[in-house]
């Protein structure tokens, strides 16, 4: 007998991508937007390879663009085909809209992806309230270009990981008796240099395929 691993199939993978007035901010040569949407066309093209049924929303104080592999043909060429005429506006995203457009594309466990800047306090403050929602029943991931330098790359993420594990602590004081659950009270943060986010966030998908988070 020989026993092979392979990854579970027909996961579910939500895409979400912020165009708010963050998304403007130039890092490097290129608006922050133009990573999110290069990282999400490359993790939604690896996730539909992989079997995973994916999902891509963008949205600022509303839903802008929508695609999904469920739909005929090249689930690539229709996320391209949505995100081409979405720019950056000149408003505040309203994180508090993610929960329900999350269910409105499955109310099963999925990998939530957001993708957005992390160097906001706006963001933070709007974002942070709503992770442990959507974390109760997905896995969460937030993922953010940053700075191409090292010490700054960091300082963004490591604030959004402190005030995470901050709310983890006082969740698992409240549910005493039921720690699992304050455990997924928060998201994995994913931030890399411009160049390096796409794959990032990929690695990030195969490691929680591989772990069976999916």
């Amino acid at each position: 007998m020989v026993r092979t691993w392979r990854p579970e199939r027909e996961r579910r993978v939500i895409l979400c991508l912020d165009a708010s007035r963050t998304s403007a901010v130039r890092i490097g040569d290129e608006p922050r937007i133009e990573t999110s949407i290069e990282a999400a066309m490359l993790l939604g093209t690896l996730a539909v390879s992989a079997g995973d049924r994916t999902d891509l929303t963008a949205f600022h104080r509303e839903q802008v663009a929508r695609a999904s592999s469920a739909a005929a043909g090249s689930f690539s060429h229709h996320m391209a085909e949505q995100l081409a005429s979405v720019q950056p506006a000149l408003v505040e995203a309203d994180f508090s809209q993610l929960p329900a457009r999350v269910a409105e594309v499955s109310t099963r466990h999925a990998l939530v992806v957001v993708l957005t800047a992390l160097d906001a306090g706006a963001v933070l403050e709007g974002l942070l309230p709503v992770l442990p929602t959507l974390a109760s029943q997905h896995t969460v991931v937030v993922a953010s270009p940053g700075p191409g330098a090292p010490g700054a790359a960091r300082c963004p993420a490591e604030r959004l990981r402190r005030l995470l594990r901050r709310r983890s602590r006082a969740a698992a004081l409240r549910v005493r008796r039921s720690p699992r659950r304050a455990d997924r009270s928060g998201a994995e943060v994913v931030e890399a240099p411009p160049r390096q986010l796409p794959t990032a966030l990929a690695d990030t998908y195969i490691r929680l395929k591989a772990e069976g988070r999916l």
